[in-house]
């Protein structure tokens, strides 16, 4: 038995119609109905309609179970598209972006509520990563032109000369060496914590996409957080 069959059983169930009474008030015949409750045929069009009237309901409350379904499918698909930041972290906002302009016009409150708390949650994670990440290269930074300025002394402009006038170059490349090597001790700690910080976060947009991918296809609500409301609900 489909979902619209048995929803009509059990409006007419509700209704307490036998199945000749409903076949009495929508016009249709007794044995259209027992097809149609048996799942052998599906209602469609003037049919639908009917059917609708008699039971006091209207055509989407025969079909309502069928579109969230397809609602769902849609809704779990976009969050599953928000992987792609795995590639690079925008296209976690580019891919379910497109997806969703692409239903324009079929946009209904659940799509609508599922797309902002997705794309909202995605902007605020691009932001809260690239920020860190510019942060730590510029702590990076300072500390390897710090350490190399420790070790990279330069001991006067005769300790780089030979007594015949010529570049030392053993001392120039000892030196430039031992610049370098204090510049990479000084960047390890601040380096292991870049790594982390980028570690963190990945993985905790990688939790919340699989958390709501397997939320939208059970067909329960979608919900991201932490998300800044950039973009408002829209209508349908």
């Amino acid at each position: 038995m489909n979902e619209t069959a048995q929803k009509i059983k059990e409006l007419r169930g509700r209704r307490g119609y036998s199945q000749e009474e409903l076949a009495e008030k929508s016009g249709l015949t007794s044995r259209t109905i027992q097809r149609i409750e048996s799942g052998e045929t599906e209602p469609r069009g003037d049919s639908m309609t009917r059917l609708a009237a008699a039971l006091d309901v209207t055509v989407d409350d025969l079909v309502k179970r069928r579109v969230v379904k397809k609602n769902n499918l849609f809704i779990g698909f976009m969050n599953i598209s928000a992987f792609s930041f795995l590639w690079f972290p925008l296209l976690g906002i580019i891919v379910p972006l497109i997806l969703w302009l692409f239903r324009k016009g079929k946009n209904r409150e659940q799509d609508n509520a599922a797309a902002n708390s997705l794309l909202n949650f995605q902007i605020t994670w691009n932001i809260v990563f690239f920020a860190g990440v510019i942060i730590f290269i510029a702590v990076l930074a300072s500390k390897a032109f710090s350490g190399m300025m420790v070790g990279f002394t330069l001991r006067g402009s005769e300790m780089l000369l030979h007594d015949d006038g010529f570049l030392n170059i053993e001392r120039l490349i000892g030196d430039f060496f031992g610049g370098m090597g204090e510049g990479l001790r000084a960047v390890t700690g601040p380096a292991i914590m870049c790594l982390a910080f980028v570690i963190i976060m990945y993985g905790y947009n990688l939790l919340m996409i699989f958390v709501n991918v397997i939320s939208a296809f059970s067909g329960n609500r979608v919900s991201y957080v932490p998300a800044i409301r950039f973009l408002r609900e829209r209508e349908a």
